[in-house]
């Protein structure tokens, strides 16, 4: 083989990751808890600014990026696989697949230089010079931090969770909370401390003042004895009940400490039997604190409840009482309160994704709000650098399998963004990874909404997935990547790192106030899109498939509980049209989707059933260039075995008029079956329309899709297949290897034998992760996501995902399946890969970190890592070449009259051990990230300025 050969292609990490915060995730069964007590912004999203220019530096789970706030563009990214010292402190086995370990970040000056101080969760402190231009070999200052008393602490369970300076820290460990206070023992060590401890079963919430000098602690009020009670009670009933919340008190404690003491035994200020009823007594949420707040002057707290009220607590300094009040607006959990730097605004927000401010300064308190956001409000924060901006950060919680996060920074004057950041917002097909490994189970739980709607796409046949929906990239320009996202579509660039805009494209409530809508209100879910381009009347247009899903919201007789996670969902084909002119005017109006056609319950409804449609389970385009519109097919599958085919069938004369598109052939459904995967594909010459089921490969007629010509028996179900488009041979993906057919031949070519390796991503995952039914294993009917072919060469790529440990493997075929080009392992399991309709792969991995896979050829990837050489005896031997004792039959149907024809069989699995068969597992090398420079880059208008200056 030669080095030309296997040079042919790089993999590298280019783009992606995902926001990360403070989080200490939960130990315990419950997925959902009122608050994450941690204030998430003030320590993770740090602010400076420099020769008269504001910037903020965001931390991704792969990256530090700064941005500069005035040109709303990013100056500088500090990638963590670009530094050896980053890369083993934050890129580690265990980080990256459980998160990032960063909880805090400042700014501090040394010697006329600054650094960013990332503090770390395992009790880690690096400098990064800001100013300065670091690579791999670029020695990092590193600080290990030492206890003090550490027979008080069980050291197996402590992280740090809040660093407030430079000198307070906050930490946790099983049973309680800590604050610690640092000294300094020489440049490559510090000793912490500890000041406090609290019981966290006693403590309801803490926080701090913006300036960062003054912490509140709500602790429980009454006697250890009625404590300890509570504590019992609580152990010994297991229901997920309000009433037994562990925030769920009617008097509390309130102290404050000065942050800057050394001994933090004698409070500033402490209240004792604090009343916290509110005048919704009545409610049981009104007694569950959700979230509090200090002022930086001491003079007031704020209180947020479960029940949407807010209670101010001004306190008199003559008297040093208190006076409250409530502040009543939402009317769900408050999940977010903050107050400004002069103490004169109080800021809240919660499940009602809106953003309320009070002006607190007169006697009549005034309250105003800004529209509905994108996703709930987890905290804010007014920067204390600048007055004149708000961070808030926000949480997709529609999205229950996965964490997303957006920062938004408001300008305080009249509310617009002035930044909007967050990563690829990707929904997998169910909660396994988010339960099971990455514990990204923190969410905050709604008042109203006591039970969760269960994803209408998820998988609800007990297996569970790690697949992505899968994305897809904007024809006119492969940088743009589109991501289903809950009910609309997550626009990102592939090359500039970057979001550029959440189309909604189903509408959903704008308002967050009434209290009817927004209990009952569920939005549908966009569960497959699919594009392609036209050409007409000399203009270019990109057409926009999507499948949404909308579980019912019928209740009474039209509720069917007893198998209501089967049916009672509707599924909804939409075909959307806009006129493409160029990647740089992707967020103007005139590049907007227009829906076009609409056709409700696509396939029909399931028999016997009120409510419920026939589930959708793939979209195919067919690959006809042709300039007849109606000869551009896309084609749907359901799961009995159905197809249908849709075309344009009507172009009005003002073209910028809905074009229609309708059904123009099926094959029915059967109801008699009941399938998880259903492919369709077209052969080269278009004649031909082949369809998976099950073990079987039906050959179709394209006129005629009822008229069955023959069928090919496999040995095991099919996950997926594809057409070469090289040489016109169909590759097939089955459960226990790969293959491809010559259709004109009508025999398989060549195969490989892949089952050690998918049997490892079904059940690598160990005996503890498999549940008493024996059914939380992976099952692999979406490797449809994890297969494609570079239509150029022909080149086969497929992912596999090792569960037994946390990597996956890229495996490159040649286009007719005759030998292993090479190998390739990730450090993470991929979630899905697509060819990007020009000239490379996209591929995402678990982490939201997206990873090219190009062909040398071409500088997209730069700095790849090597190529691993494989041995010719190190390569799986193809399975044609090996005698087998078994043939599969072909049965042909012509005129009624069958005919069979010898194939052979892909694999014999009686030789599975023969040792030529399998793959060795140590014969990989480790990915290394494609490195990007990461010097300070001045923009245009900065560049401009300094001429005209």
């Amino acid at each position: 083989m030669s080095l030309t050969t296997l040079d042919s292609y790089a993999v590298s990490l280019v783009s992606g990751g995902k926001l990360t915060t403070p989080f200490t995730y939960k130990t315990n069964e419950d997925d959902y808890e009122y608050t994450s007590k941690y204030d998430l912004l003030s320590n993770s999203f740090a602010f400076y600014n420099d020769s008269e220019r504001d910037y903020s530096i965001v931390p991704f789970n792969n990256m530090l990026r700064i941005y500069c706030i005035n040109t709303r563009q990013c100056v500088k990214t500090i990638k963590f696989n670009n530094n050896k010292t980053l890369e083993k402190e934050l890129l580690s086995k265990d980080s990256v697949f459980l998160g990032s370990h960063i909880i805090g970040l400042n700014i501090i000056t040394s010697d006329n230089l600054k650094f960013i101080e990332v503090v770390l969760k395992n009790l880690k402190i690096i400098y990064i010079p800001l100013d300065k231009r670091i690579d791999y070999e670029t020695e990092l200052k590193v600080i290990k931090l030492d206890l003090e008393n550490e027979e008080q602490i069980n050291k197996d369970s402590l992280v740090l969770t809040q660093s407030l300076n430079d000198n307070f820290f906050l930490a946790e460990d099983v049973n309680n909370f800590f604050i610690f206070t640092k000294e300094n023992n020489d440049d490559t060590s510090a000793k912490l401390i500890l000041n406090k401890t609290v019981e966290k079963d006693t403590l309801i919430s803490y926080s701090w003042s913006i300036n960062k000098s003054n912490i509140l602690l709500i602790t429980k009020s009454g006697s250890e004895e009625e404590n300890m009670n509570k504590k019992n009670s609580k152990h010994k009933s297991k229901k997920n009940s309000s009433n037994n919340n562990n925030n769920s008190v009617k008097k509390i404690n309130a102290t404050v400490f000065i942050t800057n003491q050394l001994d933090l035994t004698i409070p500033t200020l402490e209240f004792n039997e604090v009343d916290i009823t509110t005048s919704d007594s009545i409610s049981k949420n009104a007694k569950i604190i959700t979230q509090s707040a200090i002022s930086n002057d001491l003079s007031k707290i704020a209180l947020g409840f479960a029940s949407g009220v807010i209670q101010l607590l001004t306190v008199q300094t003559s008297s040093n009482d208190i006076i409250a009040q409530f502040l009543k607006w939402h009317c769900d959990s408050i999940l977010a309160l903050s107050f400004n730097s002069n103490s004169t605004q109080l800021f809240s927000g919660g499940w009602e994704k809106v953003f309320v401010y009070w002006d607190i300064t007169q006697g009549n308190i005034k309250k105003n709000f800004i529209p509905r956001l994108n996703g709930v409000l987890v905290s804010i924060m007014e920067p204390s650098f600048k007055e004149n901006y708000i961070a808030v950060l926000l949480q997709h919680v529609d999205n229950s399998t996965n964490m997303d996060l957006e920062w938004l920074l408001l300008n305080k004057s009249d509310f617009k963004s002035k930044l909007s950041v967050n990563g690829p917002l990707l929904s997998f097909e169910n909660e396994y990874l988010v339960k099971n490994f990455k514990k990204e189970n923190i969410r905050p739980k709604s008042a109203i909404k006591q039970k969760t709607h269960l994803s209408a796409g998820s998988n609800i046949s007990g297996y569970n997935d790690i697949t992505i929906r899968s994305f897809t990239n904007s024809v006119s320009s492969p940088e743009i990547l589109y991501f289903p996202h809950c009910n609309g579509i997550n626009s990102y660039d592939l090359n500039k790192n970057e979001s550029l805009k959440y189309i909604q494209l189903t509408k959903s409530v704008d308002m967050g106030k009434i209290r009817m809508e927004h209990e009952n209100i569920i939005e549908p879910e966009i569960l497959k899109i699919e594009n392609f381009q036209l050409q007409y009347e000399q203009k270019t247009f990109e057409i926009l498939v999507t499948v949404e899903a909308l579980r019912s919201q019928q209740t009474g007789v039209f509720n069917n509980s007893n198998n209501k996670q089967d049916n009672e969902i509707s599924y909804t084909l939409k075909f959307w049209r806009k006129q493409t002119i160029s990647a740089s005017n992707i967020n103007n109006d005139a590049n907007e989707w227009v829906l076009q056609t609409k056709i409700i319950s696509p396939h029909g409804v399931e028999d016997n059933q009120l409510l419920g449609d026939i589930k959708i389970l793939d979209i195919h385009i067919s690959g006809n260039e042709s300039d007849d519109l109606k000869k551009r097919h896309i084609f749907t599958t359901d799961s009995h075995g159905g197809i249908k085919k849709w075309a344009i069938i009507e172009v009005p004369e003002n073209i910028n008029e809905c074009w229609k598109f309708g059904l123009i052939n099926y094959k029915p459904a059967n109801n008699n079956l009941q399938l998880e995967n259903n492919f369709v594909i077209e052969s080269l010459d278009k004649s031909l329309i082949l369809q998976s089921l099950s073990d079987r490969l039906y050959f179709l007629d394209s006129i005629n899709l009822n008229q069955t010509l023959k069928f090919l028996q496999l040995d095991s179900n099919i996950q997926t297949m594809s057409l070469n488009k090289v040489n016109g041979n169909i590759v097939i993906m089955t459960k226990i290897g790969i293959l491809t057919y010559d259709s004109i031949k009508n025999e398989i070519v060549n195969g490989f034998d892949l089952y050690d390796e998918l049997q490892k991503s079904i059940n690598g995952i160990g005996k503890e992760k498999i549940s008493k039914n024996g059914k939380n294993k992976l099952e692999l009917y979406n490797m449809k996501r994890l297969l494609d072919i570079n239509p150029i060469t022909g080149d086969i790529v497929l992912a596999v995902n090792d569960l037994s440990g946390t990597t996956s493997k890229l495996f490159f075929f040649d286009k007719d399946l005759n030998e292993i080009i090479f190998e390739k392992e990730h450090d993470s399991w991929i979630a899905c890969l697509r060819w990007n309709k020009q000239n490379n792969f996209n591929f995402i991995d678990i982490n939201s970190r997206i990873g090219i896979i190009s062909s040398n050829n071409n500088t997209t990837a730069s700095n790849s890592n090597k190529t691993t050489i494989i041995q010719e005896d190190q390569l799986l031997v193809p399975l044609n070449n090996i005698s087998t004792n078994s043939n599969e039959n072909v049965e042909i149907i012509t005129n009624g009259k069958s005919e069979k024809s010898d194939i052979d069989m892909i694999m014999d699995t009686d030789n599975t051990n023969d040792s030529k068969n399998k793959l060795n597992n140590h014969m990989f090398l480790p990915l290394f990230n494609s490195v990007n420079s990461n010097t300070m880059a001045d923009t245009v208008f900065d560049t401009v300025l300094k001429m005209l200056q």
